[in-house]
């Protein structure tokens, strides 16, 4: 259950790769021989379950969509001296006002060059010899490819009604941040920011970075979402002065639209994480659950430990359960399956995950069978990558002409070999590979 993050303040990219398991189809047949050959058929496939568990393989970077929008922490500025110096090379013109009664000045800053126009707004208080900084906005034009818009706004979040105090013995600031791209899409951050000890965000080794949210729109459909808030009660979700330590945050991950062509047309991830901000490749979940939309069916995932817990740890006996919920069309009437695994001590590597045992009941509206119960335990855990080699196998099917077929058995190396029970009172021991196909029947 590993999802690696944090690669640095820069950017929340959102890659959601769920399990590889996915609702089974099954067909039936309307004899003995056709129902024992589907039977092996549909006791392979649902062995060769190829499982990796969502959480470690939704490569979530909680904060990467950060860099895609590349927002700076703060601006590159001289702040209240900027407008004292007017910098002519960089700016073509500005304009100063002052409430003498507030002592609060504006300037505005007006730039262009033969690629780009742009609007600044600062605004700093005069208080005796100190120039206090309490907005800064604007705003940057691309008249060439891409033709971009860049707006944001630097605000006070501790308060104090102030930007920048540097008499305060506590510096927070709210930064938004918007690209605007032809065609309609828009990429949106806001980052709440803590100065740290020294309250000066200019030393960034020590900032701590308290929320942080992202979208992406597109002709204002949402593509996709984040959320990063802080699970430990810190109050940040990174900080960069506690080197080597971790710190817990909790997700909220959105991706896809109705207008999305490919599935899924939606996908929704809630997980709580444990964060290492000097090496993002320690990073791992402890909590995980994801609901992804397709056209026909919606299929929520969830890890909690065998005892029901929401949260897990490495080590942890846990059930990674899928459940799906059918929408108007589909074949499912109900699917449910439940892969039970071991934890390996390692959050950081995935591969000393074990699975021990799959649980499957699946109910159709249509084809020929109605219902499908299978289970299989096994004897030595199953590591990434590994056949079932032991164990014992249940399966049975229920037809819509009222028929079924049971099977309870055991594996052998490449050999599946199970009591056969039919609805027409036979019974049969029979033998499968593990593609499925009969190798032995014979009626008891």
């Amino acid at each position: 259950m590993k999802l690696r993050g944090i690669v640095g303040i820069a950017c929340i990219v959102v890659t959601l790769v769920g399990c590889t398991v996915s609702p089974v189809e099954h067909a039936g047949g309307d004899d003995f021989p056709n129902m024992i050959a589907a039977a092996g058929k549909s006791i392979a496939g649902n062995l060769d379950q190829q499982w990796e568990n969502p959480a470690a393989a939704a490569s979530t970077d909680p904060l990467a969509l950060l860099e895609e929008v590349a927002v700076p922490v703060l601006p590159e500025l001289s702040l209240g001296k900027r407008m004292a110096r007017a910098e002519r090379s960089a700016v073509d013109t500005v304009h100063v006002t002052f409430d003498i009664q507030t002592g609060i000045a504006t300037g505005y800053f007006y730039r262009s060059t033969d690629s780009t126009v742009g609007r600044d707004t600062l605004i700093v208080k005069i208080s005796g010899g100190d120039t206090l900084v309490v907005s800064f906005a604007g705003g940057l034009l691309r008249t060439k490819a891409p033709y971009t818009v860049d707006l944001y706004r630097y605000t006070d979040f501790d308060g104090d009604a102030l930007l920048i105090d540097p008499s305060a013995e506590k510096q927070q600031a709210l930064a938004f941040y918007q690209r605007q791209y032809p065609g309609g899409r828009v990429e949106t951050l806001t980052l709440a920011v803590d100065a740290g000890n020294d309250a000066d965000f200019t030393a960034a080794e020590d900032n701590r970075f308290v929320f942080a949210d992202a979208a992406v729109t597109l002709a204002g459909d949402t593509v996709s979402f984040v959320q990063v808030r802080d699970a430990d009660g810190d109050g940040c979700i990174i900080d960069y002065a506690a080197a080597g330590d971790s710190g817990i945050v909790d997700m909220i991950i959105r991706s896809g639209s109705e207008n999305n062509a490919l599935p899924p047309l939606q996908s929704r991830v809630n997980a709580r994480m444990v964060l290492f901000p000097d090496d993002s490749s320690k990073n791992y979940a402890i909590r995980y659950c994801v609901a992804n939309r397709f056209a026909a069916r919606t299929v929520h995932w969830l890890i909690q430990t065998i005892h029901g817990d929401s949260t897990f740890y490495p080590g942890d006996t846990v059930e990674v359960v899928r459940s799906t919920q059918p929408l108007s069309g589909d074949s499912l009437d109900s699917d449910t399956l439940v892969l039970l695994a071991v934890l390996g001590d390692d959050p950081a590597d995935s591969l000393d995950d074990a699975l021990i045992g799959v649980r499957l009941h699946s109910k159709f509206l249509r084809g020929n069978e109605r219902e499908v119960v299978f289970s299989y335990e096994t004897t030595t855990p199953l590591f990434t990558g590994r056949k079932p080699q032991d164990g014992t196998v249940y399966y049975k099917a229920l037809f819509r002409d009222e028929t079924w077929i049971e099977a309870d058995g055991t594996i052998d190396g490449a050999v599946i070999t199970a009591d056969v029970r039919t609805s027409g009172g036979k019974r049969y021991a029979v033998s499968w590979d593990t593609e499925g196909s009969v190798l032995t029947m014979t009626e008891l």
